[in-house]
Formats: structure tokens, C-alpha cells, sequence
């Protein structure tokens, strides 16, 4: 089904994003303290 395929796709790309947003946090948080 297209559907759920391009669903799954945005929902990958979704992780993928808030991986490196938490990534970007740490590192903020290194500097902060």
C-alpha cells in the first residue's frame, strides 16, 4: 500500500531527526555544564 509505505518513509526520516536533535542537546548540554 502507497499509504503506509510513505507513511513509514516520514516516520524513518522523522527518527532520523530526532536523533540528531538529541544529539545537538548533549552537546549543548557538554558545553552548558
Amino acid at each position: 500500500d502507497v499509504l503506509i509505505k510513505t507513511l513509514k518513509s516520514r516516520i524513518k526520516a522523522l527518527e532520523e531527526e530526532n536523533e540528531r536533535l538529541k544529539d545537538q542537546v548533549q552537546k549543548l548540554h557538554g558545553k552548558l555544564f
